[in-house]
């Protein structure tokens, strides 16, 4: 399993290396950036590889050996790269074509982001809690839960910490001085405190913090309302203050921000096509549109 993993995450920073060295090539890395000009790797047709780029390209939490594989990788793909586009430079000649296409890449970009950002910041302000609500109490069977969700507390504490009894009497408490106590100690104490009281969290991403094997999801939060235990290293504390069954319909809030995505999606054409409308009219009403030809009446 763990090598499978490896190779799945070798793989993964193949795929970004290669996205990553497309872009690079089609910039300049000189030594004009004095941050890294005392680090460079290699270079290939005046162009240097610098450390920086490749700290930056492998991500973090690699084992050593991993971490030296993505590296070596990494530097074989950019200077392939830095070959070939080299190459390509010498043998196309119409770089014309090529900046327009780039040109044109880059409006459509640039126009999709901005009318992506203007959907969520000014669709969803449109849409009122009445109808996010009326479209949940309609829709009960979109909104089926795969895994269960739990509100609560989880605590990952070194066997050999001074407070490890301090924390077994708080974590079970929603007291507010509980609550700064375990934020006050946690601080120097906790290898991972997450405090999940006022949103609900996949209780598989708190299970794989937890050593114990976990058989029946379900049945372990509907009877495990404060849990611990431990290994030879931490002890670990979950408390579970609310949860919501898989199969079950997924909470209001939970589901919200998902109902919000369907319904921004559902008037994304209408909205679009307002937005043009407006547009179009305050140019006109500015004269900043100029036609060289008159327009036939139809």
């Amino acid at each position: 399993m763990l090598k499978q993993r490896r190779k799945s995450v070798i793989y993964i920073i193949l795929i970004t290396s290669i996205m990553i060295s497309v872009f690079a090539a089609c910039s300049s890395k000189t030594e004009a950036n004095p941050d890294k000009a005392n680090n460079p790797i290699v270079s290939v047709n005046q162009k240097t590889l610098y450390r920086a780029d490749i700290d930056a390209a492998i991500p973090e939490g690699l084992s050593a050996a991993d971490s030296t594989t993505a590296a070596d990788t990494y530097i074989k793909m950019w200077i392939n790269d830095e070959l070939i586009y080299e190459k390509a430079k010498q043998n196309v000649t119409d770089q014309d074509r090529i900046n327009e296409l780039v040109e044109n890449y880059r409006q459509s970009l640039t126009v999709f982001t901005y009318l992506e950002q203007l959907l969520k910041e000014e669709l969803s302000k449109k849409i009122s809690e009445s109808e996010l609500k009326d479209y949940y109490d309609k829709h009960p069977e979109s909104f089926e839960l795969e895994s269960s969700l739990v509100k609560g507390l989880f605590l990952k504490i070194p066997r050999s910490s001074n407070e490890v009894n301090n924390f077994r009497q708080w974590y079970q408490s929603k007291a507010e001085t509980a609550k700064e106590k375990i934020e006050k100690a946690s601080f120097q104490n906790a290898v991972i405190y997450d405090y999940f009281y006022d949103r609900w969290v996949n209780f598989d991403d708190i299970a794989t913090n937890i050593p114990t094997p976990i058989a029946n999801v379900d049945q372990f939060v509907k009877t495990n309302k404060n849990f611990e235990t431990q290994d030879s290293l931490y002890v670990y504390l979950l408390h579970i203050e609310e949860y919501a069954l898989s199969g079950t319909t997924a909470p209001y809030e939970y589901a919200k921000p998902q109902i919000t995505d369907i319904l921004i999606n559902k008037h994304r054409e209408t909205f679009l096509k307002q937005i043009e409308t407006d547009l179009y009219k305050k140019a006109t009403d500015a004269d900043e549109i100029k036609y060289y030809q008159k327009k036939e009446n139809n």
